[in-house]
Parts: C-alpha cells; structure tokens; sequence
C-alpha cells in the first residue's frame, strides 16, 4: 500500500496493525517530479495463502478489461462491521472528482 505525505500517520498505524505480516516496517520515500519532492509513505506485507481468501472475496476478474475489478457484494454486512469497511474505502478506495472516479 502506498500513502501520501499528508497520511503518514494513517500508514505508520496500518504498519503496527500489520506488523506480524511484514519483513520490513513502513518505509519512507521522496518522489521528485519536474517541480516538487513529495514524500511517500509505503507498507507491504508478505504474500501469505490465507490473504487470498480476502482477495478472492472482493475481486472478480474481467475478462474484457483483462484486470481484477472490486465489487461490493449484497450481503457485506454479515461479513464487516463499519469500522472494517471504514478501512477498507481508506486504504482501496479514492475520490478524483476531476475525473469523477471512485
């Protein structure tokens, strides 16, 4: 996962929540652009075979966009709680209003 500048704290909090599934913790890195240094926040955790289940549980593949695509399934609320849904839009999900995509 990557995070933004303005969400180290969140980033530095996933990386506690997740740190029995990371070989390294949450890492700091300074993207430069042609103008601007802007500094990035990234955590990765180790690929385990029981995060699959999770992966298989909100992604479908597409066969015509050839990629995963998320879906929200019916019934989520037997399955999570708001605060578990609150961190998934947190960590998955974004706004782009210019491009009007979520």
């Amino acid at each position: 996962m990557s995070f933004s500048q303005k969400y180290e704290e969140f980033a530095l909090h996933l990386g506690d929540l997740f740190k029995d599934y990371m070989n390294n913790s949450v890492k700091s890195l300074e993207i430069k652009d042609k103008n601007n240094t802007y500094k990035n926040f990234r955590l990765k955790t180790r690929t385990l075979p029981w995060f699959n289940y999770y992966h298989n549980l909100f992604y479908k593949y597409n066969i015509k966009q050839n990629k995963y695509i998320k879906i929200v399934f019916k019934n989520i609320s037997k399955f999570m709680n708001p605060i578990f849904l609150a961190y998934l839009i947190m960590t998955d999900g974004n706004f782009d209003k210019g491009k009007n995509s979520m």
